[in-house]
């Protein structure tokens, strides 16, 4: 009898049909991934502090919406520039229209009320923007109109992503360094982009005779290779500190080793499911994935700066302090995140009530705050 037949299974239905597997990103797209309810790395960092948090953004929150900051939005083009090349970015972002490719162009509604004026059209007192805009089409001298020009442009590339000349522009430029430094590139060639690893975690409980947990969860691995797990990730340095130093701050502050380790965890789940051949892509894909499952898995990140297009790739070993730190945040966040789905299930997971005071003595972190 193993381990799992003698403890209690507590089977967390998450709600996911889709089945357990390893998924090219021609057979499971970005969006459908993150769309599945299912557990990840994001939302177990989330439970290590704050369980409410991880209920707020995750499929169990009824109000959930996945609204992405501009930040994400420019780290996906990087994504998939990088990773899926060149005709994969074209197929899904679209240049936004600028203003100064227009003449005689009215943008504002001061624009048009003076445009208006200058022919003598007569407006009503409480005209709206957009009873302005259709004036002005009906007029056969009708000028450029912005928010018209926008909309078409949208409605035209329907299903695609509109980001500025100047972003495609820096990441343009940023790729073409990558391509000249053989470490970096190294790194991004070879191997298979964006899969997909879906798996269940199974985990104890604290204590002897503890139940188990079994949860349906997910990684998208930004880039496989034969002997390493890549993560592709964008940052900042508006202070123009030393690069080594930034990168240290975003792995501490964004919980990076966590996430590293939550990965190596999903592959080695993972490796079962390509034994089973629940492999789901081409054969290409299918036969690269068995032969990299013969091989033991390092984590590396490559940073890659927007603006200034510094890029550092970055091991991570797994006999650090940093990774071992990073076992017991994960397994604290699992932990949360199992016990509060199983008690409260959909219902927000608010902490315990309790009244809140002031020690006598200022932390020490607040003096370099």
């Amino acid at each position: 009898m193993n381990t799992l037949e003698k403890k209690s299974i507590i089977d967390l239905d998450t709600g996911c049909d889709y089945p357990d597997g390893i998924y090219s990103h021609e057979a499971l797209a970005d969006h459908d991934y993150h769309a599945l309810p299912r557990a990840s790395a994001t939302l177990f960092k989330f439970a290590i502090n704050d369980p409410m948090e991880a209920w707020s953004k995750s499929w169990l929150n009824p109000r959930y919406k996945d609204e992405k900051t501009d930040a994400m939005k420019t780290g996906s083009a990087y994504h998939k520039r990088f990773l899926e090349g060149s005709e994969a970015f074209a197929a899904t972002y679209k240049t936004a229209l600028k203003k100064e490719d227009y003449q005689n162009l009215l943008v504002t509604i001061k624009d048009m009320k003076e445009w208006l004026s200058a022919y003598n059209i007569p407006i009503v007192s409480k005209a709206t923007k957009s009873d302005l805009i259709a004036l002005i089409q009906e007029q056969e001298h009708a000028p450029p109109l912005w928010d018209v020009l926008v909309e078409n442009h949208k409605t035209k590339h329907a299903g695609m992503d509109i980001i500025k000349q100047d972003t495609v522009n820096e990441i343009e430029f940023a790729h073409s360094l990558i391509e000249q430094d053989p470490i970096a590139s190294a790194a991004i060639t070879g191997g298979q982009p964006e899969v997909s690893l879906l798996y269940t975690l199974h985990l104890n409980e604290d204590g002897p005779g503890g139940e188990v947990y079994k949860i349906k969860c997910k990684a998208r691995i930004d880039y496989l290779k034969y002997k390493s797990l890549i993560d592709l990730k964008t940052f900042s340095n508006y202070m123009s500190a030393p690069l080594m130093r930034v990168i240290n701050k975003n792995i501490v502050d964004r919980k990076y080793n966590v996430q590293a380790v939550s990965y190596l965890q999903a592959w080695h789940y993972s490796i079962q499911n390509i034994k089973d051949n629940k492999m789901h892509g081409s054969s290409g894909f299918k036969s690269y994935l068995i032969d990299s499952s013969k091989h033991a898995k390092e984590f590396w990140f490559l940073f890659q700066q927007t603006k200034v297009p510094n890029a550092k790739l970055v091991k991570f070993p797994d006999i650090t302090d940093w990774y071992r730190w990073g076992e017991d945040q994960l397994r604290m966040g699992q932990l949360n995140f199992c016990r509060k789905f199983h008690q409260n299930k959909n219902l927000p997971w608010t902490a315990k009530p309790e009244l809140e005071t002031w020690d006598d003595e200022v932390p020490n972190w607040a003096y370099s705050a």
